[in-house]
């Protein structure tokens, strides 16, 4: 059966139902494909059709016809549920369970509208929006609580929070509290805009990577949407009390423990304070801070600094390096196939095809046999509904076609399975880097929303055989997009066949030798939020049971001495963001072979431990880190950056926050190699003197940006800048001598001193502490130190300990101003 639907002219959107089937999870629902201009949605519920019937007039609570198309999408181990445009009324809270994707309707003139009745009064109650279990997401949706006055503010609860995975295209109009997720470990936020009146995001507590890009909030939106959402315009009156409320009471990011998140582009107009990082008292953590990257980030922020985080990292703010400004990651748009008419969606469970997807049958031929008509047709979708399906020999998605799953958003660890790809074939193969790939990607073809799976690899990392890679590119424009790779050996090849404009988003897995390889020339690709660790091996789900304890060590151990997350051959143009990956042996590595990488951006890039080294580089030119979050080396021998004398460079890394523990041995690298661009702190080009120098060295040294340039003197001399003025400093950083020189030379213990007048100087900070204590500094290369605020025009800087013979040395003293006189905002 298929359906067509006409919309207002601006949204260009093709509806298409099909008849559903069962599966081993049961009676399987019925597929609607949605195509806009903006992207394409197959949706295994659409909330107004039967049986759930939802009112898109906003007159009827609709919130228990949305719950039960939920429920049957949950059933089901997740997939998407659509609200079309319209207005929904919600009396209820809407409880997102495993795998379950709410979306509504974006751009154009149609939108989905969520009119939220519910929480008003009881700010502590269950978000509008819950998600009740992971993997989960939100998207296009607008949310707006029709009685709440600008004038006259009523608390309610949060707006969309619980274990939510992935939020997108929303707008919360006037949301008391905005996101909540319960904990920020692989969150991805992106195209957020809203009115918020106490609280837009709130990030308390993290273990693992997260990202965010282009997320505003301001009074305007509310203001802008007031006449067409309530049918009368703000008043003036009303408009100042709003403005007034939000300058009194609203946090726009709240970030407590966060360990690894990336931010481009945040803001939050008018809001009292616009980031709050703090410890939390709900968790009993000893530390706190925020590591990660930042861009486009408010400069007024307040930091309260009761302890430091226990990498002794602070995030790395791109918006104060010069060399970077003016300068931003652009997104690449959403891959469709080259077809989305009536005629362009081929549902591999249906006729002609019957593919059972049950992870027993072997359903080769029928996913064969829909590719080819999809191929046939000239491009379109080849959907695999839930279920798991039984693959015995490689196979070719066609030009045109995307080969596309049940899973919406939110996919990070997907044990338990919504639709997976089993692949039976390419065991014990001689030749993994070579031999045909699972799924071979045609130009302008592509795969979306599902899992691969190897079934019968070894769970014991002891027994593991070889398989070949599980993706590969054949041309030109090919996508991967909202993917899982649970086991692989070998994950995408974008290495064998020139893929110019390739596209990689959204991707997590485990791939045990080799996550992403690029060469053979390819011009221009993409590469966007994509981490490898051996997390989603590990995990309970599909038949094993939680990876036992020696286990779970033996597939770390295996992992860190076999793993390069991102391979980079020859190629040009490569942009990427949010690149990321745990305890590889290698997360980078820029091979020699025909020149390397060249001209090459990498944004807010998140290395967690490396074992031989972070980043490798034997090839490669013009390569441009544009924020880097790096602690790696763990090997004792290696550092996190490695150069070899085959790399003519150069690489320029451009702000960066490092654990300090990784540094094995000074850099033997040179400038035309590798140079550094660091934050800009209040020290730089200021007024500078110390009470003692060695011959040939210059104080200016210690404050000139240059890692390479050493402040040297005797023991007990002091260095003193005067800053110009009187500043609010609340963070401090010495880059020492290890960096470049014997580490045995490194200033060990030192006092920051500051003084409003000149004349009497109090400290205000101190680094001292045993090597490698995990909660405290580690005196190796460098130290970056959170104090409490503290006004000062001079800053002095008195090693108490120098280096082993007596001498001081210092590259780099920078002084950091937050806003952090900022007062709490009012309850």
């Amino acid at each position: 059966m298929i359906r067509s639907q006409i919309l207002p002219r601006k949204q260009l959107l093709v509806v298409c139902v099909f008849l559903g089937g069962s599966s081993v999870y049961g009676e399987r629902l019925q597929p609607t494909f949605i195509a806009t201009r903006e992207d394409t949605i197959v949706a295994s519920a659409v909330v107004t059709d039967a049986p759930y019937n939802a009112d898109p007039s906003g007159t009827h609570d609709a919130s228990p016809a949305i719950q039960k198309a939920l429920n049957a999408v949950a059933a089901l181990n997740g997939g998407v549920v659509y609200l079309p445009a319209g207005k929904y009324r919600l009396n209820g809270s809407l409880k997102l369970a495993y795998g379950v994707t709410l979306a509504g309707a974006c751009g154009g003139s149609a939108r989905t509208i969520l009119l939220a009745y519910y929480g008003r009064g009881e700010a502590e109650q269950a978000p509008l929006i819950d998600a009740v279990n992971s993997e989960t997401g939100v998207s296009g949706v607008t949310i707006f609580y029709p009685e709440q006055k600008p004038d006259a503010v009523v608390p309610y609860s949060a707006s969309i929070g619980g274990d939510m995975k992935a939020i997108k295209d929303v707008t919360l109009c006037n949301s008391y509290r905005g996101i909540e997720p319960g904990m920020f470990n692989g969150v991805s936020l992106a195209n957020i805009r809203g009115t918020v009146l106490a609280s837009g995001i709130r990030a308390i507590e993290s273990t693992e990577f997260s990202w965010m890009h282009d997320v505003v909030f301001s009074p305007d939106v509310w203001i802008g949407a007031c006449q067409s959402l309530s049918g009368k315009a703000m008043t003036p009156r009303e408009q100042a009390g709003l403005r007034v409320y939000i300058a009194s009471h609203c946090t726009g990011l709240e970030l407590g423990r966060i360990d690894g998140l990336a931010i481009s582009r945040f803001a939050a107009v008018g809001a009292h304070t616009p980031v709050l990082i703090q410890r939390n008292p709900k968790f009993d953590d000893p530390v706190h801070g925020f590591g990660g990257v930042v861009s486009g980030f408010p400069a007024l922020r307040r930091e309260v600094t009761n302890g430091p985080w226990y990498y002794g990292m602070h995030a790395a703010n791109l918006d104060q390096v010069p060399e970077a400004n003016g300068r931003s990651y652009p997104f690449a748009a959403n891959p469709r196939p080259s077809k989305t008419d009536a005629g362009a969606f081929f549902n591999v469970t249906s006729a002609p095809f019957h593919a059972a997807g049950d992870g027993v049958l072997d359903d080769t031929e029928a996913l064969a046999n829909a590719l080819g008509a999809a191929a046939k047709h000239g491009g379109g979708t080849v959907y695999m509904p839930q279920g798991e399906y039984k693959v015995t020999r490689p196979l070719t998605v066609p030009p045109g076609v995307q080969l596309r799953g049940a899973m919406g958003m939110g996919k990070i660890r997907e044990g338990r399975g919504c639709t997976t790809l089993a692949a039976y074939c390419g065991k014990a193969s001689a030749h993994p880097q070579t031999d045909p790939a699972l799924l071979t990607l045609s130009a302008n073809a592509g795969i979306r929303g599902f899992s691969i799976v190897y079934p019968e690899q070894a769970y014991d990392v002891s027994n593991l055989v070889k398989y070949p890679y599980a993706v590969r590119g054949a041309g030109a424009n090919v996508h991967v997009v909202d993917m899982m790779l649970v086991n692989a050996c070998y994950g995408i090849d974008l290495a064998a066949t020139p893929c110019d404009q390739h596209l990689v988003r959204a991707l997590w897995g485990t791939t045990f030798f080799n996550g992403i390889a690029i060469g053979a020339a390819a011009k221009n690709g993409r590469l966007e939020q994509i981490c490898f660790s051996f997390g989603p091996w590990l995990e309970a789900g599909r038949a094993q049971p939680m990876m036992s304890v020696a286990a779970k060590s033996a597939m770390a151990a295996f992992w860190q001495k076999n793993c390069t997350a991102y391979r980079f051959g020859p190629s040009s143009g490569e942009r990427a963001w949010g690149l990321s990956a745990f305890l590889p042996d290698v997360h980078f590595h820029f091979l020699a072979d025909r020149g390397g990488m060249r001209d090459a951006e990498f944004w807010q890039t998140m290395h967690d431990v490396g074992s031989s080294a972070n980043i490798l580089c034997e090839g490669g030119s013009s390569i441009k880190l544009f924020g880097y979050f790096g602690s790696g080396g763990r090997d004792g021998k290696h550092n996190w950056l490695e150069v070899r004398d085959s790399f003519k460079g150069p690489i320029a890394i451009y702000a960066k926050t490092l654990q300090q523990s990784f540094l094995n041995h000074p850099f033997d690298f040179t400038d035309s190699q590798v140079q550094f661009h660091d934050e800009v702190s209040l020290t730089e080009g200021k007024t500078v003197s110390a009470s003692a120098t060695d011959a040939g060295s210059d104080p200016a040294n210690a404050i000139d940006r240059k890692p390479r340039t050493l402040w040297v003197a005797p023991a007990g001399s002091t260095l003193t800048v005067d800053l110009g003025a009187v500043k609010t400093i609340n963070r401090f950083a010495i880059e020492n001598a290890g960096l470049f020189v014997d580490s045995a030379l490194n200033t060990l213990e030192a006092q920051l001193l500051v003084s409003v007048d000149g004349a009497t100087f109090v400290e205000a900070g101190r680094v001292a502490a045993p090597r490698n204590a995990r909660h405290e500094i580690v005196p190796l290369a460098w130290f970056d130190v959170p104090i409490a605020p503290v006004a000062a025009r001079w800053v002095r800087l008195a090693v108490t300990q120098p280096g082993s013979d007596g001498h001081i040395r210092v590259a780099s003293f920078q002084v950091f101003e937050d806003a952090s006189s900022i007062k709490p905002p009012k309850n």
